[in-house]
């Protein structure tokens, strides 16, 4: 095995590790402190589920490319699997998304930010997330790549890669962006409110949407970063017609698996009360 193929599987596997440690403690942080059980916990439980699982999986594949060189039964499945899990979390960024919209432009509309509410779009989610690639699956479209060690979709199938990149990657990401410039113009219209009273409530707003603002650029920004090899592979193989880099399928999923563990280490940190419960457990 080459430098770089034990090199891409370890940095895989670390970054898999780091993501379902990060993804334990959210999870065991928000069943033990049940008195958080608010909208806002249970969508960062959300991700938290489907980074455990999308991280488990990318670990398994991390390891199954050190100690095989062939395909072997499940690697079709397993495929399937790293292609759905990585669509299920990012859909759940696009989730918290949705919600910090309602917290923010609709502040007023309480329903939009209650259980009621969230929950059904959370089951929403998970019914589009998990049923997305069987289309995939069933024609067949799922390929080992012996460069790669890795069963995926063609980069030269336009079809495949198209229809898996909608829902995983331009999807999430173009309602992310959506929402983060009506939050933004929301924001600047509300900024100046006569008034010492109202000034100070519109400026303490005015700061909590900032920081949910941010909290939105840096799901833009990890969208961008793990999906940006990706586009370029394709652009180079269908727009440009030159041939695939020997390592390309693993440099795109070194950077999923990158963003996927910064993803999980945000959500951990970002969390209200995750904090303040680790900091009591260690102490």
């Amino acid at each position: 095995m080459k430098f770089f193929e034990i090199l891409s599987s370890i940095f895989m596997l670390s970054c898999s590790i780091l993501g379902i440690i990060c993804s334990l403690l959210l999870i065991s942080v928000m069943i033990t402190a049940r008195r958080h059980c608010t909208p806002i916990v249970l969508i960062s439980l959300n991700t938290a589920v489907a980074g455990f699982i999308i991280n488990t999986i990318y670990a398994s594949q991390a390891i199954y490319q050190m100690i095989s060189d062939s395909s072997d039964v499940l690697c079709i499945f397993r495929g399937f699997l790293l292609h759905t899990s990585t669509g299920l979390f990012y859909h759940t960024l696009c989730i918290q998304a949705i919600y910090r919209l309602f917290v923010t432009v609709f502040a007023q509309r309480r329903n939009l930010q209650s259980n009621y509410t969230i929950i059904p779009i959370v089951v929403i989610q998970w019914i589009i997330s998990s049923s997305f690639g069987i289309p995939i699956l069933l024609t067949r479209r799922i390929r080992f790549y012996a460069e790669g060690r890795i069963c995926q979709v063609s980069i030269n199938n336009i079809f495949g890669f198209m229809y898996l990149g909608t829902f995983i990657y331009f999807l999430p990401l173009s309602i992310i962006i959506y929402i983060y410039i009506t939050i933004l113009n929301y924001t600047k219209r509300n900024i100046t409110i006569p008034g010492v009273r109202q000034r100070m409530i519109a400026q303490t707003r005015h700061r909590r949407e900032l920081r949910i603002t941010r909290r939105i650029l840096i799901l833009v920004f990890i969208l961008f970063i793990t999906g940006f090899p990706y586009a370029v592979f394709f652009l180079q193989a269908n727009v440009y017609r030159s041939s695939l880099l020997p390592y390309g399928h693993r440099i795109s999923f070194m950077f999923i698996a990158f963003g996927q563990a910064l993803s999980m280490l945000s959500t951990l940190v970002r969390t209200y009360g995750t904090k303040c419960t680790l900091l009591k457990t260690l102490s």
